[in-house]
């Protein structure tokens, strides 16, 4: 039986965006992963790392803020700069989602031979790239 890897993945990824009981959206759910590898920062800088205007990030910001997942504080020596912090339940919530995402990976590749996994291996570098928020 030939394994159909788009398909798979897209399965287990579109599981990243979305739960029975929560509608994360995946600008959402990518803003937790970029917090919790880079530390906090400020929403413009959220913004560029994300590509997304500043509206956009506002939403977002506003729903993480409203459901516990972050904590927005002035900065000590500009008290109009706001900073960004994942709370303890934001932590919980980016591992969470991390491990569903190993887990449909590795679920996904598992009975790939070595040309397809290196394959695979390269663009899941492109997608950390892109999720963590590095540019080229």
């Amino acid at each position: 039986m030939k394994l159909n890897l788009n398909h798979h993945l897209g399965k287990g990824f579109r599981k990243l965006g979305r739960d029975q009981n929560d509608r994360e959206k995946k600008n959402i759910v990518r803003t937790l992963f970029i917090l919790n590898h880079k530390g906090p920062m400020t929403p413009s800088e959220l913004g560029k790392l994300m590509d997304v205007r500043k509206s956009t990030m506002t939403a977002i910001v506003e729903f993480l803020s409203e459901n516990d997942f972050v904590v927005i504080k002035s900065e000590k020596t500009d008290r109009r700069k706001k900073i960004i912090y994942l709370t303890e339940k934001g932590i919980e919530k980016a591992k969470y989602r991390e491990n569903i995402m190993m887990d449909t990976i590795f679920e996904s590749v598992k009975h790939l031979d070595e040309k397809n996994t290196q394959e695979v291996i390269k663009h899941l570098k492109e997608v950390n790239r892109i999720l963590s928020g590095a540019t080229r």
